[in-house]
């Protein structure tokens, strides 16, 4: 979509049923798509075309690592996997179970800037911190909200010092992940539910998301 006048320049076609999550390579012109219809598709930007499809047993998320090298796909809400982009056609060389997800959706997995960490958001008030390479959960932090049980997601600040997430009570809730325990309530000017939390890791910016529209922090 062309920021600029807010129109669409390309649309991708393939998957049968609703997209979840879309994720960028941040090294190359591709990005990966998930969906309910239990797969995840590959693309390549330039050539406005799928290059592979991995048909899975249930519903994915996706995240690549900050070189575009490693993607995570998470399964079934308690199993991370973690696949060489350059040779996943043979399966992930890792996998990981993560437990204390009972009754839990996961919405999104992300990995930090560094490549140290991989963040769990989720349809609860749970945001998991969890080491990328021992798969060790590092903390739970569950002090927000969320009434309805939405599909919230968060994120890490650039330097991985504080977590982010939103809420039913349309703050953002601020995490040390040093400390391991809430350091900071932000009340926002949204009317409902902080669905999407996500900070610029260049320009040292957040945005929340909610029904009512997007604000922009600094």
């Amino acid at each position: 979509m062309s920021m600029h006048d807010n129109r669409y320049l390309i649309a991708f076609s393939g998957h049968t049923d609703r997209v979840t999550n879309i994720e960028f390579n941040p090294t190359k012109d591709s990005f990966m798509s998930c969906s309910l219809d239990n797969s995840l598709r590959m693309w390549d930007v330039r050539q406005k075309l799928c290059t592979h499809v991995m048909q899975l047993e249930a519903p994915p998320v996706g995240a690549y690592d900050p070189e575009g090298v490693v993607f995570a796909i998470g399964i079934n809400s308690n199993m991370i996997k973690l696949y060489d982009i350059r040779n996943f056609e043979g399966g992930p060389f890792q996998n990981f179970t993560i437990s204390n997800m009972d009754n839990i959706r996961w919405s999104q997995i992300k990995f930090s800037r560094a490549g140290t960490f991989i963040i769990i958001s989720t349809n609860s008030n749970k945001f998991t911190v969890m080491d990328s390479f021992n798969a060790e959960v590092i903390h739970t932090f569950n002090e927000s909200r969320n009434d309805q049980n939405e599909f919230l997601y968060g994120d890490l600040t650039s330097d991985q010092i504080f977590g982010l997430y939103g809420g039913s009570d349309s703050k953002v809730h601020v995490y040390s992940t040093k400390e391991g325990k809430e350091v900071g309530v932000l009340n926002s000017k949204h009317s409902g539910t902080i669905t999407h939390v996500l900070f610029n890791q260049f320009y040292s910016v957040m945005a929340t998301a909610a029904s009512d529209g997007l604000e922009l922090w600094s």
